[in-house]
């Protein structure tokens, strides 16, 4: 293939557990021209038991649709399952580390189902290694109290998902009535249209990080 034509494509394998087969979803290719050769932004999505489906479908066409790079990573090869009855196979896993992350992005859940990850050591672990090497750091809804758990928001200003007021005081984050907060390179809102709003104007975000 010629240099001229190269292309990369970005895609998420779905398991559907009702026809038992994987499906592509989100694919898209994305043409690469070598007069303008840029490094794409990329972003890391955390999976976990139970997290919202819907919002993963949202988030990744987004990404894709401005053409930045999206990894989907557990610290398990196994597929997770969602909210919604999808299993997604992660993208990237300890064993297949991928480069620096630009944005860390952990989404929202049921309550339940994020108080559950509470007490998997393990991820939070896996997660917490994550962000100390990514540039940004962002948590949707019930996300915000997964980084709380893993101690990513200790010290500073967050959005806090509903009925978590209590736990986030316990953790020491400083909660916050509105619906985006943004504290040095912490990132935290309360829906999946704030999300997909701000991943629109991300770049200008890493800019401004860059220039500290």
């Amino acid at each position: 293939m010629s240099a001229s034509n190269s292309s990369c494509a970005v895609f998420a394998r779905v398991h559907t557990a009702s026809s038992n087969r994987y499906t592509h979803i989100c694919a898209k290719t994305v043409q690469k021209h070598p007069t303008h050769e840029t490094i794409p932004v990329s972003i890391a999505i955390l999976l976990y038991p139970g997290v919202d489906g819907r919002e993963l479908l949202k988030i990744s066409d987004k990404i894709i649709k401005n053409h930045m790079d999206v990894h989907f990573v557990s610290y398990t090869g196994n597929p997770v399952p969602t909210n919604t009855g999808m299993l997604i196979v992660p993208t990237n896993t300890p064993d297949t580390p991928m480069r620096k992350p630009d944005l860390l992005l952990v989404p929202g859940s049921l309550l339940q189902d994020a108080e559950n990850v509470l007490q998997d050591q393990s991820l939070l672990l896996f997660l917490k290694k994550l962000a100390e090497r990514s540039s940004l750091i962002c948590g949707v809804s019930t996300g915000c109290l997964i980084l709380a758990a893993a101690n990513l928001l200790t010290g500073y200003h967050a959005v806090p998902c509903k009925g978590a007021n209590t736990i986030f005081a316990a953790m020491d984050v400083i909660s916050s009535d509105e619906n985006i907060v943004v504290d040095r390179n912490r990132i935290t809102m309360t829906d999946i249209k704030k999300c997909t709003a701000f991943l629109s104007t991300m770049p200008l975000y890493l800019q401004k990080f860059a220039e500290i």
